[in-house]
């Protein structure tokens, strides 16, 4: 079983501000609700309905919008999870390193898995994303279609190249030369991808093979780095 390393999904941080958020607009829309009651109490009666009015739409709305993103950053969250729960079938010389930020001559790289092994490092990121997904490895937006509905999301292809090429520079800061692969992988069984790259996974197996299928051995001491590229980290 491979050993995991956790930082903070800064996700989590996010998740938790919009279920702040959430309550406080629920909240404040009772201030204008106040009043309206008020204002009927004192028999203003048309001032009063709208003044309650608009507390309930304020409160309804912004509870809402809060609700909505909080729910899209909570499944991201537990499909992260679940990947790390997966890569742990992986062997003891294996490493994970979840969460992990890195920051190379002020450029940021924020990771949801990094795993370091005697064949080598391995970047996955992680998608919940549901419905069908179509585009490019080269486009900028990727066109997901669920429930008749259409929305556009950020290609993680070229997202993971960039990963890579930061933490290469990382690897090779430690005076080493170790091969940095990636994976895009769409942890939701509802997830249908049209994007042809063998950098795209959708079942666990797949992927797990993928890790151990070169038996090469280019690294003699996985924990070491690990532990560096750890502490490198936040």
């Amino acid at each position: 079983m491979a050993v995991v390393h956790r930082r903070f999904n800064r996700n989590k941080r996010k998740y938790f501000g919009l279920r702040l958020m959430q309550v406080i607009s629920a909240l404040l829309g009772l201030v204008p609700a106040g009043w309206g009651i008020a204002a009927l109490h004192s028999r203003s009666i048309a001032a009063g309905l709208l003044w309650v009015v608009i507390g309930v739409l304020a409160a309804a709305g912004g509870s809402y919008v809060c609700a909505k993103r909080a729910a899209i950053l909570k499944s991201g969250i537990q499909g992260e999870e679940n990947t790390v729960k997966m890569l742990r079938a992986l062997p003891n010389s294996w490493h994970i390193l979840a969460n992990p930020v890195f920051t190379v001559r002020g450029r940021q790289a924020e990771l949801d898995v990094l795993l370091i092994g005697t064949s080598g490092v391995w970047i996955v990121e992680t998608k919940n994303h549901s419905g069908v997904i179509t585009g490019t490895p080269k486009q900028e937006y990727w066109r997901q279609e669920k429930r008749s509905q259409e929305k556009q999301m950020k290609n993680p292809l070229l997202q993971i190249e960039r990963q890579q090429r930061i933490v290469q520079e990382l690897i090779s800061g430690l005076g080493r030369k170790l091969p940095v692969r990636t994976a895009v992988y769409f942890a939701n069984p509802s997830a249908k991808p049209m994007v042809h790259d063998p950098r795209i996974f959708t079942q666990e197996a797949d992927l797990l093979q993928a890790i151990v299928r070169d038996r090469h051995s280019v690294c003699k001491d996985p924990a070491a780095i690990a532990k560096t590229l750890l502490a490198q980290s936040r």
